[in-house]
């Protein structure tokens, strides 16, 4: 009886272990359903408030055309000039093709204290390789250089155009010669003294007889010079 009363008692103990094991079974089954909500429903919240996706867009294209620079197009074309006499900085300056004579001189740094504009004209343009002489006060201008006059009929004519216009190798003064390109105080005595001792210059060519006057300077004075 004693075993049989076990045995009955064990069954009893068991059966209610298994109901408490279900039970146990059923509450975490429950529980993980109910964290699988709660995360599902977390991630449908985050995507809710994502930023909306960005769209693509097609490549920009390099090959756009640059707005025309105005400026560029109405450019002012630039000139060389070559001025000389009582400037500051006499030699060659560059100026816009429009410029005047006064532009000219204030780009050589103004007249020099001695200067007589009385006797020059301002206002007459500049042209592109044109040489210009700016008298001094009481300077006695021959006819180998012209000044740029007030009377526009009197204006000089560019080298190039009349050899009237040109410094005259045979009868330039010291200070006339001076006004020539590369032809300093020390030169400019070589030429007179040339001419006294040999003569009067029978060509232009012959100026390179002078030391220290050779190919490359005569270049540059050939188109301001002459004999007669």
């Amino acid at each position: 009886m004693l075993w049989g009363d076990f045995m009955f008692h064990l069954d009893r103990i068991q059966q209610r272990l298994f109901i408490i094991m279900g039970i146990i079974i059923v509450i975490l089954a429950s529980l993980l359903i109910y964290l699988a909500y709660l995360s599902d429903d977390a991630e449908a919240e985050v995507l809710s408030q994502s930023p909306p996706p960005i769209e693509s867009q097609p490549p920009a294209d390099n090959k756009t055309a640059e707005p025309i620079n105005e400026a560029d197009k109405n450019e002012t074309k630039k000139i060389k000039i070559y001025i000389v006499g009582a400037v500051k900085e006499a030699g060659l300056i560059e100026l816009n093709e429009d410029d005047r004579l006064y532009d000219a001189v204030i780009k050589a740094g103004g007249p020099d204290e001695d200067a007589d504009l009385t006797r020059v004209n301002l206002a007459i343009r500049v042209k592109d390789e044109g040489m210009y002489y700016i008298p001094r006060q009481g300077e006695d201008i021959s006819q180998e250089i012209s000044p740029i006059m007030q009377n526009p009929q009197n204006t000089a004519k560019e080298p190039d155009q009349s050899e009237d216009n040109r410094v005259n190798l045979n009868t330039a003064s010291q200070s006339i010669l001076e006004t020539l390109p590369n032809i300093g105080p020390k030169r400019a005595e070589s030429i007179i003294r040339y001419r006294e001792e040999n003569g009067p210059f029978s060509r232009i060519e012959d100026i390179k007889k002078i030391s220290g006057i050779g190919d490359k300077i005569y270049d540059s004075l050939k188109d301001y010079i002459s004999v007669d």
